[in-house]
């Protein structure tokens, strides 16, 4: 004789609808716990950010500009002209065949 099986339909009694309200109580203050998070946490923290990234950014254009700078003086350091000057200026240097003279511009004179 074959044997039967017994199939359950799965019938449960009634379960009370305490946990599917409990659910979203839960649901209801993990997104209230990240709002609190995002508004009082990480908006401050973005706002300090983004002022030192202008800082930053306002830094980096000088550094930028302050290289342009010393490469044209790295470049004009490569011309005799240049040279000339600069040992004129602060050496009291003067070519072959120049005169070197002062004028004073003195009231009493």
């Amino acid at each position: 004789m074959p044997t039967q099986k017994v199939v359950s339909l799965g019938v449960h009694p009634r379960r009370s609808r305490t946990g599917f309200r409990f659910r979203y109580v839960v649901l209801a203050g993990f997104l209230c716990w990240g709002a609190y998070v995002y508004f009082y946490v990480q908006v401050p923290i973005l706002r300090t950010q983004a002022a030192e990234q202008k800082t930053l950014g306002l830094q980096i254009s000088q550094a930028d500009h302050q290289v342009t700078v010393l490469n044209r003086h790295i470049d004009a350091l490569h011309t005799y002209k240049y040279i000339a000057s600069i040992a004129e200026q602060k050496y009291h240097l003067i070519a072959p065949g120049e005169v070197l003279f002062t004028t004073s511009s003195s009231a009493g004179s």
